[in-house]
């Protein structure tokens, strides 16, 4: 299955792996191309002078799919767990798939432990038609989620004029994220102040609620950005608890909490499924007017 009218709704299959183990990573990759994929590679997309841990950050945030290839050099790596990190965060909110490929006799990073795996310690060709064969399939669905992605990211650029990354690295640690913002002056900006944005589709087609414990993990992933303003556009259900519904917007919640001292992270959550194609635009500028209020108001708090 090829790419659709020239478009890979699938983009580049980002590749983790351990330098000792180039050759093999280099055969796969060729065969991979050779299927029509793309791939990221660090020796063909990195140059002489870039900054590592941040290229690496905005490639894993971009990649739909990461190969992982699992060795004795591997499991020792810094940047494999480096890249595992942001690898796994951005698989449990659903936003890519990680498949651990295994060359060798060793047991997976416990990250990728409970995931299937492509087996290449016995048979080379083997292996690669697993790997071929998922990426078929995350290539359809990848095809069949676009248009929420899509229509998500234009409605919020129209409502909030915009969006932009944020990339943190040092070391082997790091975040991405995106943002939109609001007119309010912050403490980062005398201007503006940034909202944290997520979509999250409905990746399973299962329609399950975003529950507590996705909520969770969203607030861990958050708290370490810094914001204290999220924005959240589901196709799924809402199943979690908000603290108030905002009356002529039923699919307009706000979840509040605590963070430290006096201050609180305030999450604006507009619930898409169901909502009628020409709603959308009003919803999310009625989110844009919450968060201005919830700026003006943690500004007066301080």
């Amino acid at each position: 299955m090829g790419a659709v009218h020239g478009q890979d709704f699938l983009g580049k299959v980002f590749v983790s792996h351990s330098s000792e183990d180039k050759p093999f990573v280099r055969r796969l990759v060729r065969r991979l191309e050779k299927e029509g994929f793309t791939t990221w590679l660090d020796e063909k997309e990195l140059k002489p002078g870039d900054a590592l841990s941040e290229e690496i950050a905005n490639a894993l945030a971009r990649a739909r799919v990461v190969l992982v290839v699992v060795s004795r050099a591997s499991v020792k790596s810094k940047w494999l767990k480096y890249e595992l990190s942001l690898a796994t965060e951005r698989m449990i909110k659903g936003r890519c798939r990680v498949i651990p490929v295994v060359v060798g006799d060793v047991d997976p990073p416990p990250e990728v432990a409970g995931l299937l795996y492509a087996d290449f310690r016995t048979s080379f060709a083997l292996g690669a038609k697993s790997v071929v064969t998922a990426l078929q399939y995350e290539r359809g669905r990848a095809q069949q989620n676009a248009s929420f992605y899509v229509r998500a990211d234009r409605a919020v650029e129209k409502a909030f004029g915009g969006r932009s990354y944020v990339s943190v690295a040092g070391g082997y640690k790091g975040e991405t994220w995106e943002t939109v913002s609001v007119p309010v002056p912050s403490d980062s900006d005398p201007e503006e102040t940034p909202v944290y944005y997520d979509s999250v589709s409905d990746y399973l087609q299962r329609s399950e609620p975003l529950d507590e414990h996705w909520w969770a993990s969203f607030c861990d992933a958050v708290d370490r950005t810094g914001e204290i303003f999220s924005l959240i556009l589901s196709e799924r259900p809402v199943g979690f608890k908000a603290d108030r519904p905002i009356a002529g917007y039923p699919r307009i919640a706000v979840r509040s909490r605590p963070i430290w001292a006096s201050h609180s992270s305030h999450a604006v959550v507009v619930e898409m499924n169901g909502l009628p194609a020409d709603e959308w635009q009003s919803h999310l500028e009625e989110a844009r007017r919450l968060f201005e209020e919830l700026a003006i108001a943690a500004r007066e708090e301080r």
